[in-house]
């Protein structure tokens, strides 16, 4: 069997979205043959990892996407246009926290039972980088979870008689259309306090 070396594919970063044709025009750019393997895997400590792009085979190495693999490394990536470089950087646990505690605030939730006794969905599998693989109306969705030890998304609160599970739009909107959501009621969260309100 053959054998790949592993190399991490910096273009596949998503520089592609962020960079303007112009900008490609007037860099040194080799143009190269490439095979994609949407059937290989990456697992990472026995994990299999979800990647925005299938793994790049260039001369018999293994070409990675940049910002998939530096993100479940816990590594912020970043394009920086002016200096045509990537960047990764690392991300402490407070800074994490107080960026996701911000993004909470905004985010807008819907009861877990209210939206699943009229589309139920069952989990088919995790994966390490907090998305997952559901099933719902028969057809396979991958969807994004959570991100760091803060579940973003998804999460319970508790109360001495119950938990109640509260999912975002953010996360519903990957296999329910917009009108669907209408039917139920909106909640916000106050990271601050950890309570959550209706939205009147």
């Amino acid at each position: 069997m053959k054998k790949y070396n592993i190399f991490i594919l910096g273009i596949a970063v998503g520089v592609v979205a962020v960079v303007s044709t112009s900008g490609f025009a007037n860099s040194a750019l080799e143009k190269i043959e490439a095979y994609l393997n949407p059937n290989m895997s990456v697992e990472l400590d026995g994990n299999k990892l979800a990647l925005e792009k299938p793994v790049a085979i260039i001369d018999g190495n293994s070409y990675l996407p940049l910002k998939s693999i530096g993100q479940a490394l816990g590594k912020e990536v970043k394009w920086n246009e002016q200096t045509s470089t990537i960047e990764l950087r690392s991300i402490s646990p407070s800074e994490l926290i107080d960026k996701q505690k911000n993004t909470i605030d905004k985010k807008i939730y819907y009861k877990h039972s209210d939206v699943n006794n009229k589309y139920p969905i069952s989990f088919k599998e995790h994966f390490s980088d907090h998305s997952a693989l559901i099933v719902f109306n028969g057809k396979e969705y991958h969807i994004k979870v959570a991100e760091g030890d803060i579940y973003l998304d998804t999460f319970n609160i508790a109360s001495a008689s119950e938990a109640v599970t509260y999912h975002s739009s953010d996360l519903l909107l990957q296999y329910l259309t917009e009108d669907q959501l209408k039917e139920f009621k909106k909640y916000k969260m106050d990271s601050s306090t950890n309570r959550i309100s209706p939205i009147q």
